[in-house]
């Protein structure tokens, strides 16, 4: 799944490592505040794009959660 999880954006929500720098959102790394870096450019987008990042994650989540459900229904975590 890492291909598919883009955990930047829901981690700097979680733990308030974000900041609005010229009408735009910053998403830090960690406490001590260094930038996330992508592709050698700082993640740095509209609050409009940060929301579409965040609603595919949701979207993926819930599709895994789907999935582990219709196994659990078949008998696929079953012990013994």
């Amino acid at each position: 799944m890492e291909p598919f999880v883009d955990s930047s954006p829901s981690n700097a929500l979680a733990y308030g490592t974000y900041a609005i720098v010229n009408k735009k959102l910053r998403l830090f790394e960690n406490a001590k505040l260094a930038t996330l870096e992508t592709d050698g450019k700082m993640d740095e987008m509209e609050l409009s794009d940060y929301m579409m990042r965040i609603k595919d994650q949701n979207v993926l989540y819930q599709v895994l959660v789907n999935v582990l459900n219709e196994e659990a229904r078949k008998g696929f975590f079953a012990t013994a």
